[in-house]
């Protein structure tokens, strides 16, 4: 009979401290794995390890405490992929007997995937935290247990009212209020107990905050007013969080998830500041919040930002719904009256598969820039019916994509539900390392962007052009405030 190697920890976390050693190892993650359909869902893992290669590493299987998400873990899996383990993250249900059920399941998963994943299936050992090294445990005694206690199940709803844990980091993140930003919100609030989210919301930013609560069962949400489309409203928004994160009202900033962006049929009516409104909100306000809080990133932080698979323009990623994307210069991209500029010459599909591009290519030029500990991503959630993402593609586009294609997607590979594209974002902002900074992120694996994507010339103009525009907007006085998008809450 095979044994469980046993590494339990049911105390406060000691002795685990990183250790400054110069650049990390790469290493390798896939998030999101099923490796059980039990009743009420499915139950995930998030594996990381080292890069692949010919050797086979010992595997940990990490249980978090009562009330953290497998994400809690993600410091430690990412410190034993580094140190050549195969770390596995674990859900699992808060019943008896049903997690401790989960937890043998666990361990038999990863031995029956020790091939996939590159893992000795002869050392193969548990470690929890807290209630996680109490299950560890349990499971070298399983059998005995169940023979010789007899338990009542309880299902214990853990009140988010009086949280366990205190929310020690923030991360914003724009578009929260809806489609798969909201899904990703929700999931957020749910698997992270440590963390406060603040939403930029245009409008009724109390509504935004009520909703997420509602849907969450976590009160800690804020929201900033801020409307990206008027770079004066951005530069306001990104005043005001520092504020907060200066005074101590907000845990420190460790993530910014810019997942907000606009797709219109036609693409002709400048922004406040006189800008392309596609590039600007896609683009150019992203570039600008970031720009306006990365000194106040702290290490571990990351960026997301939401791209889409139109950037590469091929019939294998749009199915010819979107055309290819038209890239000439930032400059003209940006501008809404050049020709050749977006709203000069480029159909509104046209400048959002352009836009996108310009995001993939915008985090290849952070992703130089960026200090140690700050890493920064590019998002592709997949085609995701059933969002507003076609709300300015005409009435009957809009109803299609929002009511018709969401019923259709078993016949659309390339698609993905709001709730799976919510989750993937939310694993990609807060889950384990994705990759080396700079990646693409294709639902829940890094892969390689389109190959006009990688153009380091073209990285530097955006930079400089994006850098430029942003500032001189800001300086232009009234003509970059929006009326009424930055006062409201």
């Amino acid at each position: 009979m095979r044994k469980v190697r046993l590494l339990v920890v049911v105390g406060e976390e000691a002795g685990m401290h990183r250790l400054d050693l110069g650049p990390a190892p790469k290493v390798d993650s896939e998030v999101r794995v099923t490796y059980s359909d039990a009743e009420g869902g499915p139950l995930f893992v998030d594996v990381v390890r080292p890069p692949a290669t010919d050797q086979l590493h010992p595997a940990v299987v990490l249980f978090p405490g009562w009330g953290e998400s497998r994400y809690a873990r993600a410091t430690e899996a990412q410190d034993l992929a580094q140190a050549g383990y195969v770390a596995v993250m674990v859900d699992y249900r808060m019943d008896w007997p049903e997690f401790i059920d989960d937890a043998q399941l666990a361990v038999r998963w990863v031995r029956a995937n020790a091939d996939r994943y590159g893992i000795d299936p002869e050392r193969i050992c548990a470690y929890g935290h807290s209630a996680g090294g109490q299950l560890a445990a349990m499971l070298a005694v399983r059998d005995a247990l169940h023979e010789h206690l007899h338990l009542t199940g309880t299902k214990y709803e853990i009140s988010k009212e009086h949280p366990m844990t205190q929310p020690t980091r923030t991360v914003l993140m724009t578009g929260a209020t809806r489609g798969i930003g909201r899904a990703a919100a929700i999931h957020m609030l749910r698997d992270a107990p440590d963390l406060h989210l603040a939403v930029l919301a245009r409008g009724d930013g109390q509504r935004v905050v009520d909703d997420l609560t509602a849907a969450s069962g976590n009160t800690s949400v804020s929201a900033v007013a801020g409307d990206l489309a008027s770079l004066g409203c951005v530069r306001a928004a990104a005043a005001t969080l520092r504020s907060r994160l200066e005074d101590g009202t907000l845990p420190p900033l460790r993530g910014i998830v810019g997942n907000a962006g606009i797709q219109r049929r036609a693409s002709k009516q400048p922004t406040v500041d006189g800008l392309e409104p596609t590039f600007a909100v896609n683009v150019l306000a992203h570039h600008l919040l970031i720009r306006e809080l990365a000194d106040l990133l702290r290490a571990p932080a990351r960026i997301v930002l939401t791209t889409s698979d139109t950037h590469f323009g091929d019939f294998k990623h749009t199915a010819g719904l979107i055309p290819a994307p038209r890239w000439s210069s930032a400059e003209r991209l940006a501008s809404s009256t050049e020709p050749g500029g977006m709203g000069g010459g480029l159909d509104g599909p046209t400048a959002y598969s352009t836009s996108k591009l310009g995001v993939v290519s915008l985090v290849h030029a952070l992703a130089g820039r960026l200090p140690a500990g700050v890493d920064v991503y590019s998002f592709n959630p997949s085609l995701v019916p059933g969002t507003d993402l076609a709300r300015d593609g005409g009435r009957f586009g809009a109803f299609v994509f929002k009511s018709i294609m969401p019923r259709l997607t078993f016949l659309m590979p390339f698609t993905s539900s709001v709730d799976d594209a919510g989750a993937n974002l939310a694993a990609a902002a807060i889950g384990p390392t994705p990759g080396e900074s700079g990646s693409y992120i294709n639902k829940t694996r890094t892969e390689r962007s389109s190959d006009e994507s990688y153009n380091p010339d073209r990285e530097a103009e955006l930079w400089e052009t994006a850098d430029r525009l942003t500032g001189g907007a800001a300086r232009a006085g009234p003509r970059s405030t929006s009326l009424g998008c930055c006062g409201e809450a």
